[in-house]
């Protein structure tokens, strides 16, 4: 929820500026970094500032802060409003902390509650927060949101400073070096929007906590040398005995050393029954016959195969596939690395499900050096998903019939003529006979200089993914059809009945004529759907402008005003409502939600009439254009959260998953849209135990759990004010209500919370999602 000015009250307890935790945390060590760190430290800005007030946060007996709701917050005005951007460093102390706190810092400008930025903190137990940001020009005032939810815990020593140019350029040299020499070379160039950017990179990294590197050291399982003793146990059993994995490699003019890496990659796999094929696709380099002769020298089951004349990848895939013997076929780039444990975990999985017919498993990125970089932690498998983008390489084992089956790769779609296949594969398979592996099995080497096909030839890549997709989907879905999507994406169009059904759409309201007016007249402008009703419930409305508003709007003929008096209880409002719907599809849509983009129902619409698609979301904007909603990670912060939050509208959204339509385990029933038998099929909106709060995500879960899926689409675009006609759950009775409903649903849903199929183990449900788990959540999978 983005912070909103409220009135300032002084003198919040125990919070007043304090000592300089930097210095008083620990004592300083005798390095260069923190010899300048504690003089340019010296050199900084004076900065004026006080702090207004504290907001669900109380002092207990022990003068510990306790928050009281599920959003504290603590006010600080900065007493000057500058016109340019600074930097500014927040530093406080956190002790005898009850659970890790995950705070977050937002700036905007008192006066204007619309225009603000968000910062996201690293999680902290014990200890000192101290981070640096960029506060936009004209914004005076920050709120410091210390978690996101019940804690208790002791906050001191609160200090804020203007951070100067020396302090800043050594702290961002001590985070990321080659950041702040392109931020100096931008700098003398008169450029400082692009210097800020690249120093914004640094402290971004800082900000992001624990990183890659230790998350491997402790949880590698497939590539970590403590655990390969595990692995190699653990499949001894299989390891001569298991399913002999055919592993082809169309090999090009690679540099010698990456192809002789990539070989020794898999001489070290701890499981034993594999081949490899490598397909030379008449090499010019005399390095690359000179590593294939070594290679079959070294190993029996190393194979090479050479053609005279250069056919492409497709080709060159083509032939090892024809002189593979296993039963399972891998496919590898030949300068790209697979861990020891890689083929020890595929054969496990196949000798735990000896129906699987498709493998997949999560990937990383390998630099020249051999550094690890930018993991891709998958979710499970989602066919829409794989009709946008091909997340299913790297790595990927399929089943040898299934791949005589569905045919060689095509060379006319070289680029994409991996995409392709799966396509077709996926045509003949049962979404039931593919297995994800959540582990890195993959390393993608990703050199300086571009060596791939993929790489050097983007438009040719495009060209074929789309021409891909278009015959997937004449041969699969008649009537659909694919556009280009942002970033070299597809988007797939889905086709509606002709005639196209009729949508009810059920808006409860109370009051607040002034959120509902735009709702309301927005949709029957703008909204070029042929066949929709609007029936809005009015929960006791006593405002004469509303009441007015209602008997006008009424004399539409798409218009109905039902009344249903008593307290709010969102479940229960549209539950009658979708009695009296005439449609067969429903949309619950908020008050607060303003259409700007005429084609939004259509989009829900034709994924709301496929056969095994219970609900589907839209993509919500915050009125300044920031995401509000992109579907719901089911158990993030506790029981679900809201993914992609705050990102610009135009994010890709991780690893490319907002530019498609793709499944999640959940969406906001703000902007829902469902058929009315799947609704009544499971009992509609739980009135009795969620009146407010996560009836929308019980709904899902209970589609999910019949057998359907819930689709999130962002090509469906609407504004959303969040929770402005009802207010927050943080005060009285309100705050009373939303902890039984938190209660209710971690009792309901024990199993589902901590497993989202959509949303990887390898993630964390703690702060705002997408961000490494410290641990990984094993053996929780769907």
């Amino acid at each position: 929820m983005g912070p909103a000015p409220r009135r300032p009250v002084d003198g919040a307890p125990g919070m007043s500026p304090g000592t300089d935790l930097l210095t008083a945390a620990k004592p300083p060590r005798s390095t260069l970094v923190d010899f300048l760190r504690r003089k340019a430290r010296a050199w900084a800005p004076a900065l004026s500032y006080r702090i207004l007030r504290q907001a669900e946060l109380e002092t207990d007996s022990d003068g510990r802060l306790v928050s009281t709701g599920v959003d504290p917050q603590i006010f600080i005005q900065l007493t000057e409003r500058e016109q340019v951007p600074r930097w500014l460093r927040i530093r406080f102390r956190v002790q005898q902390v009850s659970t890790p706190l995950n705070p977050m810092l937002y700036a905007f400008a008192s006066g204007e509650g619309n225009r603000w930025v968000e910062y996201r903190l690293p999680s902290i137990e014990n200890g000192v927060l101290d981070e640096i940001v960029l506060v936009p020009p004209g914004m005076n005032m920050l709120r410091l949101d210390p978690t996101n939810g019940p804690a208790v815990f002791r906050l001191t020593d609160l200090v804020l400073h203007e951070v100067g140019r020396s302090e800043l350029l050594v702290e961002a040299w001590s985070t990321d070096r080659r950041a702040v020499l392109r931020a100096l070379g931008y700098r003398m160039l008169r450029r400082r929007n692009r210097s800020r950017k690249f120093l914004m990179r640094a402290f971004d990294a800082r900000r992001s906590g624990r990183g890659y590197e230790e998350w491997l050291s402790l949880f590698d399982r497939a590539g970590s040398a403590p655990f390969l003793p595990v692995r190699q146990a653990a499949d001894a059993a299989v390891a001569k005995t298991g399913p002999l994995i055919s592993i082809v490699m169309p090999v090009f003019n690679p540099p010698e050393r990456f192809l002789r890496e990539a070989i020794r990659s898999v001489l070290a796999q701890t499981h034993e029954n594999w081949e490899l094929v490598l397909s030379d696709d008449a090499s010019t380099e005399r390095s690359v016959a000179r590593v294939m002769a070594w290679a079959a020298h070294l190993d029996p089951r190393i194979r090479v195969i050479r053609s005279e004349t250069q056919g492409g990848i497709s080709t060159a895939t083509n032939l090892a596939m024809v002189a593979v013997k296993g039963d399972y076929v891998a496919f590898m780039d030949h300068d790209d690395l697979l861990p020891p444990g890689s083929l020890a975990a595929v054969a496990a999985e196949i000798a735990a499900h000896p129906q699987v017919r498709l493998i997949y498993s999560d990937e990383d990125k390998v630099d020249d050096l051999g550094n690890r970089y930018d993991p891709f932690f998958k979710p499970e498998f989602d066919p829409d998903i794989l009709l946008g983008q091909n997340m299913l390489n790297h790595l990927c084992v399929i089943h040898r019939q299934t791949l005589v089956e569905a045919g060689p790769l095509r060379s006319t779609l070289d680029g994409s003529q991996d995409h392709d296949l799966l396509l077709r594969v996926m045509r003949r398979i049962d979404r039931s006979a593919v297995r994800h592996i959540p582990e890195i099995l993959y390393h993608w080497r990703r050199s300086r200089k571009p060596r791939s096909f993929s790489q050097q030839q983007q438009h040719q890549v495009v060209r074929a993914r789309m021409a891909a997709v278009r015959e997937h989907l004449a041969a699969t879905i008649p009537g659909a059809k694919a556009d280009l999507a942002m970033a070299g994406y597809v988007r797939i169009i889905w086709p509606l009945p002709d005639p196209a059904p009729r949508v009810s759409i059920i808006i409860p309201t109370r009051d607040r004529v002034a959120l509902l007016r735009p709702c309301v007249e927005s949709i029957l402008a703008k909204t070029a759907y042929p066949d929709f009703e609007v029936i809005i419930v009015d929960n006791a409305s006593t405002d004469p402008e509303t009441l007015s508003f209602l008997a006008s709007v009424s004399a539409d003929d798409r218009v109905r005003v039902l009344r249903h008096p008593g307290p709010f209880n969102f479940s229960e409002i549209n539950n009658i409502a979708a009695r009296q719907a005439t449609g067969e599809l429903l949309c619950f849509v908020n008050n607060d939600i303003e259409v700007t983009e005429g084609d939004w129902l259509r989009e829900m619409a034709s994924h709301g009439v496929r056969p095994d698609v219970g609900a589907v979301g839209a993509k919500l904007l915050y009125p300044d254009g920031h995401i509000q909603h992109a579907g719901v990670v089911v158990g993030l912060g506790g029981v679900a959260g809201h993914a992609f939050k705050s990102l610009v509208r135009n994010h890709p959204g991780y690893f490319g998953r907002l530019c498609v339509t793709h499944e999640v385990g959940a969406v906001t029933a703000a902007c829902m849209l469902t058929k009315a038998s799947s609704f009544w099929q499971v009992g509609g909106f739980d009135a009795e135990n969620l009146a407010v709060a996560f009836n929308d995500v019980d709904y899902c879960l209970k589609l999910r759990e019949a057998g359907q899926r819930i689709i999130m689409t962002p090509f469906a675009c609407l504004i959303h004010a969040e929770s402005a006609s009802r207010g927050p759950d943080t005060e009285g009775p309100a705050l009373l209500r939303f902890q039984s409903e938190i209660a209710y649903m971690k009792d309901r849903w024990a199993d589902t919370l901590p497993a989202d199929p959509f949303y990887s183990p390898n993630l964390s449900l703690v702060g705002h999602g997408y961000t490494l788990a410290f641990p990984p959540r094993r053996g929780v999978r769907p």
